[in-house]
């Protein structure tokens, strides 16, 4: 069974230093409830309104998909706070002053909801230690005016320092993140298409989650090497099905403690690559490995040409090569491959519906497009012969957006396949002098037309950006 078990991490230690309470902390007026039916936030159940009074959501007035939680934290003013918890992850890549922080909200979807209160931020106070170490992911925001405490907005407890958090405590985590489809948590088979893009909420939802133990939760075969005990806890439920999902990061966990509602924990997260994968349904499948992200390179010309579209993952811990993975070669500076030649594109992405192709039925010759299906994904990895076309076809396609000197263009002659969604990246290999040897990087197809070719980019095209990497590494 899939485990899913959420990545929080700890209040103690690096927070709090005693548990403050200053007197209307925990003491919702509405009592959030636990309910024995109580389902993921993925999925999950619509939260009693204004029963976490605490919580907040972080938008952007510049980035319209942004989104993270918060949580509102005890200060020395009367009746009143000017500080919110998150996750650092969240505020480290945009302008502090964008940020809108939206306190006593239920419903998203009522502007004049009774008991809202909006303020900008002034300042973010990021963990030092999260430059160099990534699982110190939170920060503190200082808001440019106070959220004035009443029956909709009020904070929650800080746990006490090294306070220890039993194994099988109950906690609530809370959020208005994706209820279908995301990144973090894979949708369950059986209830809904895997891979589906992400759906919100309205609503505030909540889910029940339950504390594991260390030993568990620092099993490899759960977070790998991204989880570390002074630092961090995990929950979740028995059935693997409870946890937190795309835009749920910085949002609380929250526990009752001796009455009052306590913040132990920030939902933090994690993203993870499998290498040696087949069959996505077999955790514990021969040869896969799975492993965190350190970091990131993106191509500092991504983000002024859309065309520069590739980056480097630098892992937490290397991949060991085996017989399940090894890395592919790259081709020679400057090689192009005939036009006509045949290579190897491969992943899990969609096998019917979705946005770059749409869904294909034959009758005899009748090839006909339907664009309005789910996309649906396949279970095990998926490969597919495709020939280097000449750059006119894809010039024709993709108009401006197609560049011959850092793009290929390749097809089938029947022009049903292609690379789809969540293909991107992946790769497309060519056999030569006995090696198979990376040309290009999956890209996109054109929308809602299943005829047109698929663009990579070519391996000439990343040279320099790869060496400068594999340099600085070498200095390092």
């Amino acid at each position: 069974m899939f485990v899913i078990s959420l990545l929080i991490i700890l209040i103690n230690g690096n927070v709090s230093a005693e548990l403050y309470d200053d007197g209307i902390c925990g003491r919702p007026k509405f009592q959030p409830k636990f309910v024995s039916e109580d389902n993921r936030i993925t999925g999950g159940i619509e939260a009693l309104p204004h029963s976490h009074p605490w919580i907040v959501l972080l938008t952007s007035s510049y980035d319209t998909e942004y989104k993270c939680g918060g949580t509102i934290i005890p200060s020395r003013e009367l009746n009143r706070s000017s500080y919110i918890l998150t996750a650092a992850h969240c505020v480290e890549d945009i302008i502090i002053s964008e940020i809108i922080v939206t306190a006593g909200m239920h419903d998203s979807s009522v502007s004049s909801e009774m008991g809202r209160q909006v303020a900008r931020v002034s300042s973010a106070s990021i963990s030092p230690e999260f430059k160099d170490n990534r699982r110190y992911d939170y920060a503190v925001l200082t808001l440019e005016q106070p959220f004035i405490f009443n029956d909709y907005v009020r904070s929650a407890c800080l746990s006490a320092m090294h306070e220890y958090l039993k194994p099988r405590t109950k906690c609530f985590a809370a959020g208005w993140g994706a209820t279908t489809g995301g990144y973090y948590k894979p949708v369950m088979e059986g209830q809904m298409l895997r891979g589906k893009p992400p759906s919100f909420p309205a609503k505030l939802r909540q889910t029940t989650l339950t504390v594991h133990s260390h030993s568990f939760c620092e099993d490899k075969s759960v977070f790998s090497t991204s989880y570390d005990s002074r630092i961090n806890l995990c929950a979740g439920d028995v059935f693997g099905e409870n946890g937190i999902n795309y835009c749920d990061s910085g949002g609380p966990l929250i526990c009752l403690k001796e009455g009052l509602w306590t913040l132990y924990g920030i939902a933090k997260g994690r993203s993870l690559n499998h290498a040696g994968s087949h069959d996505l349904t077999y955790n514990t499948e021969r040869g896969k490995q799975v492993v965190t992200v350190s970091r990131i390179i993106i191509s500092d010309l991504y983000m002024t040409n859309y065309d520069h579209d590739y980056a480097v993952l630098v892992l937490s811990s290397p991949l060991k090569f085996t017989d399940y993975v090894i890395p592919a070669c790259l081709s020679q500076e400057l090689e192009n491959f005939p036009l006509g030649s045949k290579c190897l594109i491969a992943g899990w992405g969609g096998i019917d519906g979705g946005i770059y192709k749409p869904v294909i039925r034959k009758s005899g010759r009748n090839v006909k497009s339907i664009s309005s299906r789910y996309l649906v994904l396949p279970k095990t990895l998926m490969q597919a012969v495709i020939t280097i076309i000449d750059d006119n076809n894809c010039s024709n396609a993709f108009f401006a957006s197609y560049d011959s000197a850092i793009n290929l263009c390749a097809a089938d002659a029947m022009g049903v396949i292609g690379i789809n969604n969540y293909d991107s990246g992946g790769p497309l290999v060519c056999l030569k002098d006995g090696l198979w040897s990376l040309h290009g990087m999956g890209v996109s197809r054109a929308f809602f037309d299943s005829t047109q070719p698929s663009v990579f980019i070519k391996m000439p095209a990343l040279v320099d950006f790869l060496r400068n990497i594999t340099s600085n590494w070498t200095n390092q």
